[in-house]
């Protein structure tokens, strides 16, 4: 190849000619056109026999014809070396030197050699470019563990030398890790998205209460006819009790046998929600009074068919007339049940916006306090649902009463003949259900609805009542304790040699920012003299009875008198006037408000009731004329029943923001802290009322049971007649009633 000086205009360049650029333009075309896993041999081969290929080619353009001899590769080395020094065949690549040359022809080449080198140079760039994008990208077409075989892609490694070697392989065996790592939490969500159920989806109040209205009618009618039946079969079962004689005989109907079996079957046809239910429950995991009622009813049904067919009479009646009860007892409660949360989610799907009742953990150090303010009802339906404590007890108590009453039914069997197991596991089943077990939670949650209802408000169920039972003590702010109509401005007075319309604009603007019961006078007072409501800055609450900030600057002070004195503000004489507010501007007394302030009945006999309750009422009145004493004289409540914080508390107490992450205990419809005293009341009194009851149910059963095994042990069947065990849960279960409804 050659070219001419004139073309390229390199003179007077020295540099010598590389060829290395030469190999690394080679290496870059042989990767672009697909030679990147040829071996680093056979690549350093081709490489060689290339450039000797050019190198040769290069000098036998620039020398005379005359110089150059042809290579011949047939003729052995031994021959060359036998001609002369100038006759010798150049070997294969080697290139023929000459003596001497002009200057002007050397320096001709060296030009032509610049400007080869610049153009390869320029080759070798675009090469270079041309090597990095297709390592960028020939390894889209690979798999994964063919770019990590091949090092390529994101496991290529930029200097292939011993120093790097380990920290490529550290970093292949990091990012096969993650790759593990995340294949396993792949799998783990998905197992997670199989196994746990899609998230529950809250029912609104409406629907909520369509749910609970719905087959109130229907168990109030099919009540009726059982009931008859429960006075039916009492009747015969006492009618037909064991008549014993001095001889011990004892006198049975095979009449009376039919009338009660047939009795129970119709009942528990009538029951059959109820029936089912106990029956199902089981196998789903969950136990409760229903399935002891219906346990009753099974085992009372074959101890009538096992009388019937064996003819076993003389162990007495079948306890069919308390199994009877038991479903009785158990449609009721279910009724009771189902008519209060009917009411309950009515309340809440008539409130748009709810003034909802929470137990605030976190701003009492003693315990919750229950606090009021606007909120949503959100979550209000499932924290109404959750199971309340009976049927939490039930549920753990059933599986082991069910299996106590089959051994110790074994052991009575196996003391008396095994013609006795039947009637004795029918005797000690009866007992186990209680008549009023569906009603230990429903009847007093059923009777405080009802008198919430007349109050607007709504418990959310057993959970709710057990908030407020658990709180120390409710809150009570400026509007609860003197509503807005109870509140009035007498007159003010302007002292400072200031506007009017200044002294207004600040106090009012500072009384507004606290947030105390008479921000409404003021604002109203501001509207009338047209003020401009300023923003406050650096705004403190002062123990002694006072508030101030900095408004446009000036430093302002409102407060009581005493707060006026304790501050180095003077006042005369005859204004020393009590619920007055005074105004200070700049350590200069500005004005004075007064304030009359109106006592309610109604607020009055919320307190009172409150203290009956034994609640304990936490003052959090930002009001700083509104104190122990103000109270004490206004609504003649004792002193000591109530709690005053400290002003800083009291602020944080009655702070109205967002509604906290925990679903309401209760939501009222209507304002007034007679409406919040009596909710508090109504839940507190649920509480109360159902772990009472419970008490009465456990130690009715558990009493009952214990007395039929030993009167079945000892043989002593006619003691453990059906008519005794009858009177016997009839007088366990009204006590309960009582209870649970006054």
């Amino acid at each position: 190849m050659s070219f001419d000086e004139e073309t390229f205009g390199f003179e007077n360049i020295d540099d010598d000619y590389s060829l290395e650029s030469i190999l690394a333009e080679y290496k870059g075309s042989a990767f672009i056109k697909g030679s990147s896993r040829l071996s680093k041999d056979e690549l350093e081969k081709q490489a060689r026999a290339i450039i000797e290929e050019y190198t040769r080619e290069s000098t036998e353009a620039d020398l005379p014809a005359q110089e150059i001899t042809e290579v011949q590769d047939e003729k052995p080395v031994a021959e060359e070396k036998a001609l002369p020094e100038k006759q010798k065949k150049p070997r294969k690549g080697e290139i023929v030197k000459k003596e001497a040359e002009p200057p002007k022809e050397r320096k001709a080449k060296r030009g032509i050699e610049k400007g080869i080198r610049e153009v390869e140079e320029k080759l070798q760039r675009v090469s270079e470019v041309e090597v990095r994008q297709a390592a960028m990208f020939s390894h889209r077409e690979l798999t994964e563990d063919e770019q990590e075989f091949f090092g390529v892609g994101k496991y290529s490694r930029s200097v292939p030398d011993e120093e790097n070697k380990e920290d490529a392989e550290k970093t292949i065996k990091k990012e096969r890790e993650r790759r593990e790592r995340k294949q396993r939490v792949k799998v783990k969500k998905a197992e997670k998205a199989v196994e746990e159920p899609k998230p529950h989806k809250e029912l609104s109040p409406t629907d909520a209460q369509r749910v609970y209205g719905s087959g109130i009618e229907s168990l109030r009618l099919r009540m009726i006819p059982v009931f008859v039946i429960c006075v039916i079969l009492a009747y015969v079962t006492f009618a037909a009790d064991k008549l014993v004689n001095f001889s011990g005989a004892v006198s049975e109907s095979f009449l009376h046998n039919v009338v009660l079996g047939g009795g129970l079957l119709v009942a528990m046809f009538l029951a059959g929600d109820i029936v089912i239910a106990g029956v199902a429950n089981p196998f789903r995991g969950k136990f409760g009074a229903e399935t002891l009622a219906a346990a009753s009813g099974i085992f009372a049904l074959a101890d009538v068919i096992s009388q019937l067919v064996f003819d076993t009479v003389e162990y007495g009646a079948p306890y069919c007339a308390a199994a009877v009860l038991s479903i009785f007892g158990a449609m009721w409660g279910t009724l009771k049940g189902r008519k209060a949360y009917n009411l309950t989610f009515k309340i809440a799907a008539q409130t748009k916006v709810p003034t909802v009742i929470t137990a605030e953990w976190e701003k009492a150090d003693e315990g919750a306090v229950i606090t009021k303010n606007l909120g949503s009802a959100k979550g209000f339906v499932d924290k109404s649902t959750e199971r309340d404590i009976a049927e939490t007890v039930y549920n753990r108590l059933t599986p082991i009463l069910l299996a106590a009453s089959v051994v110790f039914a074994v052991i009575c069997a196996y003391l008396n003949g095994r013609a006795t197991f039947v009637h004795c596991l029918s005797g000690i089943t009866a007992v186990t259900a209680s008549f009023g077990a569906l009603m230990i939670f429903n009847q007093p949650f059923f009777v405080a609805v009802k008198s919430m209802f007349n109050h607007g408000a709504a418990i959310a169920g057993w959970k709710g009542a057990c908030d407020m039972k658990q709180a120390v003590g409710m809150v009570v702010k400026d509007l609860d304790v003197f509503p807005e109509n109870c509140m009035t401005l007498n007159g003010l007075k302007i002292i400072a040699p200031m506007s009017e319309e200044k002294v207004i604009a600040y106090t009012g603007s500072l009384v507004v920012a606290s947030g105390a019961g008479t921000s409404k006078i003021f604002a109203e007072l501001m509207r009338e003299y047209a003020c401009s409501l300023y923003r406050v800055e650096e705004f403190a609450c002062y123990e002694s009875g006072g508030i101030g900030a900095y408004i446009k600057s000036s430093k302002v002070w409102v407060g009581s008198s005493a707060f006026m004195n304790l501050m180095g503000i003077r006042l005369p004489q005859n204004l020393d006037i009590k619920n007055a507010v005074f105004s200070a501007i700049d350590g200069e007394l500005a004005g004075v408000f007064i304030i009359n302030y109106l006592p309610s009945d109604a607020v009055q006999s919320a307190l009172v009731n409150m203290l009956h309750s034994k609640i304990t009422p936490i003052f959090a009145i930002r009001d700083f004329n509104v104190n122990p004493a103000l109270i004490r004289s206004k609504f003649k409540i004792p002193l000591a029943e109530g709690e005053f914080t400290t002003f800083a508390a009291r602020y944080e107490l009655s702070q109205s923001g967002e509604q906290n992450g925990d679903a309401p205990a209760a939501i009222m419809s209507r304002e007034g802290i007679n409406h919040y005293a009596e909710t508090v009341r109504c839940g507190r009194r649920i509480v109360s009322a159902t772990k009472f009851s419970l008490a009465i149910a456990m130690a009715g059963t558990l009493i009952g049971m214990l007395i039929m095994v030993l009167m079945f042990a000892g043989g002593s069947f006619i003691a453990a007649s059906a008519a005794h065990l009858l009177t016997y849960m009839l007088l366990w279960a009204i006590s309960g009633y009582l209870i649970a409804t006054f």
